[in-house]
């Protein structure tokens, strides 16, 4: 639309200047530059109101786009801490298919059984966890940092991975914002979701992890609780 608007503007003001042009030529010097005095600033004008319109349109659907994006609360209060402690804890056993190759766990699409056992102590400040899968094993630590008001998942692999969980509570799920390296110093990150089914009995990650920038398979994993 605004583009338009230059070209018909352009196009008026260069109608406008060939058909006054001798008479423009006609006149006295004076005439001539008090004629030039009052068209330059008008002409100006009008070029940088347009110039603004441009940039709004371009510009705020961006910001708006920012703005919502910020609006998802990553903060968690301790209950949260609790509550998510409270329905992670015990044992489970799960179907994982790897959505890379992992150094010591397995090959990429390989699907594996894996089991967890998770217990929480040190005065309910602490969750501990020890993960199993194929040849390979984790050690897992949550805690609540009550400083920044976030709820944090720290991962390490017998294969020299290491994950940090950002978990957030969101519309009813448990979402995780992941960052971490490789054995060889390559960086994780994504975002998955943890989605408690079937009065907390079932538990299933969803979403995309990449490593250096390459997206990954989609996690897709399912994991039930082998005690009550």
């Amino acid at each position: 639309m605004v583009f338009g608007i230059l070209l018909v503007v352009a196009v008026e003001s260069h109608e406008v200047w060939y058909s006054s042009a001798e008479t423009f030529h006609n006149l006295e010097r004076h005439q001539r530059d008090e004629l030039m005095r009052k068209m330059i600033p008008t002409t100006l004008l009008m070029f940088t109101c347009l110039v603004a319109v441009l940039y709004s349109m371009v510009s705020v659907p961006a910001i708006n786009a920012v703005e919502a994006k910020a609006k998802v609360k990553t903060t968690s209060s301790q209950k949260d801490f609790k509550d998510f402690c409270e329905i992670s804890k015990g044992r489970w056993i799960g179907e994982v298919i790897w959505i890379t190759d992992w150094p010591g766990f397995g090959k990429k699409g390989d699907k594996v059984t894996a089991y967890t056992d998770f217990a929480v102590g040190e005065g309910g400040n602490v969750m501990t966890g020890r993960f199993y899968a194929g040849p390979g094993s984790g050690t897992i630590l949550v805690h609540y940092d009550a400083r920044t008001r976030q709820i944090w998942e720290r991962a390490i692999s017998s294969g020299g991975n290491v994950w940090n969980h950002l978990v957030y509570k969101h519309d009813g799920d448990w979402h995780v914002q992941t960052t971490g390296s490789t054995s060889d110093g390559k960086k994780i990150s994504g975002h998955s979701i943890r989605s408690f089914t079937d009065k907390g009995k079932t538990q299933r990650w969803s979403g995309t992890w990449t490593i250096d920038g390459k997206k990954l398979d989609p996690l897709r994993d399912v994991f039930r609780r082998l005690d009550d």
